[in-house]
């Protein structure tokens, strides 16, 4: 069962996450800590999702979905690194990776500055096998 992550995104340069040239990724966030992150979490098929931090000049702010990205390879920072040195901001030749890894994705939604207020997300996808049953459930249709 896909899982679904989300945190706060402080600041948004295009670097944490990169969503240029035709994918997205998320290959140095949040390492060095004393708890594992969400790289270090997710697997193939869980959700991401990035919301606004409150430094407005920096990032879109609280209520705003920035980006939200399906996780569909997860790979060793190294080799990521080394198949994209040159072309992307997030992917530095001189960084040997470590244990770390590279989350891409190739199905994703990024609105940057243009967030959306969450609230604007649909409840309801047109044509999702998903409805709510009358106590507010989601459930999926046969």
């Amino acid at each position: 069962m896909p899982k679904l992550f989300s945190y706060v995104v402080d600041h948004d340069y295009g670097f944490a996450p990169n969503p240029f040239g035709g994918f997205c990724t998320l290959a140095k966030c949040k390492y060095g800590t004393n708890k594992r992150n969400i790289v270090e979490l997710a697997e193939v098929g869980d959700w991401i999702a990035g919301t606004g931090g409150a430094d407005l000049k920096k990032s879109a702010g609280h209520g705003k979905l920035i980006y939200a990205l399906r996780v569909d390879e997860v790979i060793p920072l190294n080799d990521y690194c080394q198949a994209h040195c040159g072309d992307r901001i997030d992917a530095d030749p001189e960084d040997d990776g470590g244990d770390r890894l590279a989350l891409i994705s190739h199905h994703f939604f990024y609105f940057g500055r243009n967030a959306t207020d969450i609230s604007d997300i649909p409840q309801k996808v047109p044509g999702s096998p998903v409805r709510e049953d009358r106590a507010g459930a989601q459930v999926r249709l046969q």
